[in-house]
């Protein structure tokens, strides 16, 4: 049996103490993409339960004392209807976790989002505050990116694994895969910027 820690405490531990590994495994992405500043990894499984990786100090810390995993707004949209999308940050309206990644110099995000049969996968990339055509570069070059991906989940296949509990951020609140696009709510903002392929 499985014992999740309903803290999260050791899944920040992992996240921190993963760090300078995740950056080894990212050296093609910053290599093909210069202007790149950073990179999240979030696997989310359908159980309410994901792993967290950032190149950014503090992040997922914070991810997780104000409680974004319980974000079932910002949750649906980063749920793919398809197998696959892309999404720029600029388009998220009054999204909490995107306003608040300003204040640790996280900047024009794209996000790529995979969706398997019980878990999705999303490929976070950001640059400087100044490189405000970043997602356009990223989204001009996603065929390379795409594979520069495949290549990171062999080389970072024992990182990424979601078999040991003590890697799982634990959400109080959860809705499963296949009821989540039947999930409403009055407050609600869509992003104005999301591409399902």
């Amino acid at each position: 049996m499985q014992i999740l820690d309903p803290t999260n405490a050791s899944a920040v531990n992992f996240s921190t103490s993963a760090r300078d590994e995740f950056e080894k495994f990212l050296i093609p992405f910053y290599s093909f993409l210069p202007n790149q500043k950073g990179f999240c990894y979030i696997k989310i499984l359908n159980n309410g339960t994901r792993l967290y990786l950032s190149t950014v100090k503090n992040w997922v810390e914070n991810y997780v004392s104000r409680e974004f995993h319980n974000d079932i707004n910002h949750l649906k949209y980063n749920v793919p209807e398809k197998d696959f999308k892309v999404s720029l940050w600029s388009g998220y309206e009054k999204d909490a976790i995107i306003e608040d990644s300003f204040s640790y110099d996280i900047w024009h995000g794209f996000s790529i989002h995979e969706r398997h049969e019980d878990y999705c996968e999303y490929f976070d990339f950001f640059t400087y505050k100044e490189n405000y055509m970043f997602p356009t570069q990223c989204f001009n070059s996603l065929s390379t990116i795409k594979n520069l991906i495949k290549d990171f989940k062999i080389t970072a296949e024992t990182l990424i694994d979601a078999s040991d509990p003590r890697k799982l951020i634990v959400s109080k609140k959860w809705i499963p895969f296949d009821q989540i696009w039947d999930y409403s709510s009055s407050t609600l903002e869509k992003p104005t910027k999301i591409l399902n392929l």
